[in-house]
């Protein structure tokens, strides 16, 4: 079971919204604000942003990528890469796009045991170093004029440094 801050809708202990879809209610609100408005005609659509992560020169399959906005008011986008390294981000489950701004983003491989799972399944350790997810230095900015061709953010990470392993026993 995954604990999250009930201020910022983040695991308490990865800093990332966990991979089970679950985004906070502020993003929620974002999400179907933007698409009602899309639906409307008054908005623009929002950028499609996707990517390809590297680890070690290598695809970086089932990581979890998330963009988190400098500013307070926009919304965070997550997605998960598939084994060839790929994601695409997404606001809302199965709503892909995110609001244009500035954003610092995490990458993260770990994921917790799941015993009520079937099968179960073992956790995942995390194997990237902080200064790509809790101490990121990876950053990102999302332009209006990106909303009709969408935006690519390639990451290669490279091995090195600390790695924060969450406590199992705090799920």
């Amino acid at each position: 079971m995954t604990f999250l801050n009930r201020n910022t809708g983040l695991n308490r202990n990865t800093g990332l919204i966990p991979k089970t879809g679950l985004i906070p209610n502020a993003a929620r609100r974002a999400a179907a604000a933007g698409l009602l408005l899309t639906l409307l005609g008054c908005g623009s659509k929002l950028p499609v942003v996707s990517g390809v992560i590297t680890f070690e020169g290598q695809p970086l399959p089932n990581a979890a990528v998330l963009f988190m906005p400098e500013e307070a008011a926009r919304s965070p986008a997550q997605g998960v890469t598939n084994s060839n390294g790929e994601y695409t981000l997404e606001q809302e489950v199965g709503v892909a796009g995110i609001q244009p701004g500035k954003y610092s983003v995490r990458i993260s491989t770990f994921q917790p045991a799941d015993p009520d799972n079937d099968p179960p399944t073992p956790a995942v350790a995390e194997k990237i170093p902080l200064r790509y997810n809790l101490e990121t230095e990876l950053q990102a900015t999302i332009t209006a004029e990106q909303s009709a061709s969408g935006a690519a953010f390639d990451f290669a990470l490279k091995s090195g440094g600390k790695i924060f392993q969450p406590e199992p026993d705090s799920f």
